[in-house]
């Protein structure tokens, strides 16, 4: 079979470096923060993704103000600068009330927050790593991963030969499907069943950049305006609640449309809405999310419900974090990965506390199957770190 330039060029730049400091497997912010991270310490990197669809588009658009000195420590402040972000003064919230509270950014030290064009904010976080000096290769899949003496060897699916990447240290950054985490035996927990059923909606008419929350009686809201009149409308409920029917799931989404007032005004009759696509949203975290030479970061560690509004500030912590574990192993050798597990513990304990509060603030619908699971705790309200193999 013959190879195609890109594989053999590839082939022959593992083949030429032999092995490198750090392996990074993952294709969004907090692998691409990683890598820039990684590769700024001074550590050679290959950050191993997969390319995603030119027609994908990513959700999670609001980057609060507490982001900005994170991509200012990282280096990155550059890609929260694009004219082809909105910026954000706050917060509406009707949750409780069908009248909206705000929080507003005026007094935050680190100013407005930022209505992201995922594609751009993610493309140029890209174009950063592989700029730092971060090897960039594009694959289909893992196929094996191997320790050998005292590096990991990773075989990929796109390269015809048996050649394995090197690595001395390897991030998981997969996001929820934690694909690394599962090879080496490991699997997340799930605390509850959220999806986000989202849509980008254009040619809307709308100057408030504003989040907006609002509660409904089997879900709840959240609308980001976008710019070029743009807005991701998202509704986020139980998956047992969905139609199984992939054509009924517009149909669904806009029927609990017309019964949220507050985003309904947002998200006009007359707009153009595209197809509505389904994304989990579970709360989740992995039993396990360090361990000898290897550390999985953002979403592959814990995955929080999108009411936290944290996922791309816990990406770039995340790549903090890295960094960090790099240089305590690779150049001081103090590490302890039971230091980190049991850190991260916690950390999932006190986010499943907040959010039981937070969830226990509606009470309008008593009834309601969605909230009654999120304001009777019981055991899914609590992690133990109890490993699941």
């Amino acid at each position: 079979m013959v190879k195609t330039s890109q594989v053999a060029r590839a082939e022959q730049t593992i083949c030429d470096r032999q092995r490198f400091d750090v392996a990074i497997v993952g294709s969004g912010p907090a692998a691409y923060a990683a890598a820039v991270a990684a590769a700024d310490a001074g550590f050679s990197v290959i950050l191993l993704r997969r390319r995603e669809s030119r027609h994908s588009w990513g959700v999670g658009e609001h980057l609060s103000p507490n982001a900005k000195p994170l991509l200012d420590e990282l280096g990155m402040a550059a890609v929260a600068c694009a004219d082809v972000h909105l910026e954000s003064p706050g917060v509406l919230s009707c949750w409780g009330e069908p009248i909206a509270g705000c929080r507003d950014y005026l007094f935050n030290p680190f100013g407005y927050a930022l209505n992201l064009d995922r594609r751009e904010f993610d493309s140029m976080l890209m174009s950063t790593a592989s700029d730092s000096g971060a090897f960039v290769l594009d694959i289909t899949r893992i196929e094996e991963l191997r320790r050998c003496n005292a590096h990991w060897q990773i075989f990929l699916s796109n390269f015809p030969s048996s050649r394995p990447v090197f690595a001395r240290f390897l991030i998981d950054a997969t996001g929820r499907a934690a694909t690394v985490a599962r090879m080496l035996g490991y699997r997340p927990k799930k605390f509850d069943k959220l999806v986000a059923l989202h849509a980008l909606v254009e040619q809307t008419i709308n100057t408030n950049a504003h989040l907006l929350l609002e509660a409904a009686e089997d879900g709840w809201w959240y609308s980001v305006p976008l710019t070029r009149g743009r807005c991701v409308a998202v509704y986020m409920t139980d998956a047992d609640h969905v139609p199984r029917e992939t054509d009924a799931c517009k149909a669904f989404w806009m029927s609990r449309l017309d019964s949220s007032p507050a985003t309904r005004i947002r998200v006009r009759p007359t707009s153009s809405i595209t197809e509505v696509r389904i994304a989990p949203a579970c709360s989740q975290a992995l039993t396990t999310v360090a361990g000898p030479d290897w550390l999985a970061i953002g979403d592959s560690a814990m995955a929080f419900d999108p009411l936290a509004a944290v996922g791309l500030e816990k990406a770039l912590a995340g790549a903090i974090d890295a960094r960090d574990t790099l240089l305590s192993l690779l150049r001081k050798g103090n590490w302890q990965p039971k230091t980190h597990n049991n850190a991260s513990r916690k950390r999932v304990n006190d986010y499943l506390e907040n959010r039981h509060r937070y969830y226990c603030l509606e009470r309008r619908w008593p009834h309601s199957s969605f909230w009654q699971r999120r304001q009777i705790k019981d055991a899914q309200h609590h992690y133990d770190g109890t490993l699941c193999r």
